[in-house]
């Protein structure tokens, strides 16, 4: 279940990212076999099915800058994993003596 979650949150910060910059995010998929739901989403159609793959496909033409766009849409995933990481260990994980953000250690 943890990797699923982790999964979609990575392949919705492609779509976030893709969106900030201009591409056009035809259609991202989340797992890899039985169709679960699909929904609409600005434009993009979101499909969850079973598994833990992902996929996202993004209209590439007729685009300026393109390499900058490329990278960034890439560095969108992980980007969103380690801002979503970062959350939950601030907000879950403090009041253990061993954790970096003890109060006690400042």
């Amino acid at each position: 279940m943890l990797k699923y979650f982790s999964t979609c949150i990575h392949e919705l910060g492609h779509f976030i990212s893709g969106k900030l910059i201009g591409l056009n995010v035809k259609e991202v998929i989340i797992g890899e076999w039985s169709r679960l739901f699909t929904i609409t989403l600005f434009g993009t159609q979101i499909t969850f099915k079973l598994g833990y793959g992902g996929f996202n496909s993004a209209d590439l033409k007729k685009l300026t800058n393109i390499k900058f766009r490329l990278l960034v849409f890439i560095l969108g995933g992980v980007t969103l994993q380690l801002i979503a990481l970062t959350c939950i260990y601030v907000f879950f994980g403090t009041g253990n003596s061993n954790n970096f953000f003890y109060a006690s250690s400042f």
